[in-house]
């Protein structure tokens, strides 16, 4: 059986479209959560790196939440923080605030 250039291309098609049906999963790229010594690790590293800038954050959530006449209790506060990450290290304004 000769292989034209439309047979190859049909069967570079079904190979591919077969290989899209099987799951792949990538473990060198899952994500893993920090385990207490790394995350404290990360958080000393991240404050002291972006500390001044942490705070500029949180004072900003407060002045925005001041605006938005929405209580500003630490409890409240600290709700709000624990939803929110920084821009630049990603970690948690709650754990930030601390």
């Amino acid at each position: 059986m000769k292989l034209n250039r439309r047979r190859a291309i049909s069967l570079g098609l079904a190979g591919l479209a077969s290989s899209a049906l099987v799951p792949l999963r990538v473990e060198a790229l899952s994500r893993q959560p920090l385990s207490p010594e790394n995350e404290a690790l990360y958080l000393e590293t991240c404050s002291t790196s972006h500390a001044s800038y942490h705070a500029e954050l949180i004072s900003e959530v407060t002045r925005m939440m001041e605006q938005q006449k929405v209580e500003t209790s630490d409890a409240n506060l600290d709700t709000v923080l624990a939803s929110l990450s920084c821009p630049l290290c990603g970690c948690s304004l709650d754990k930030a605030k601390s």
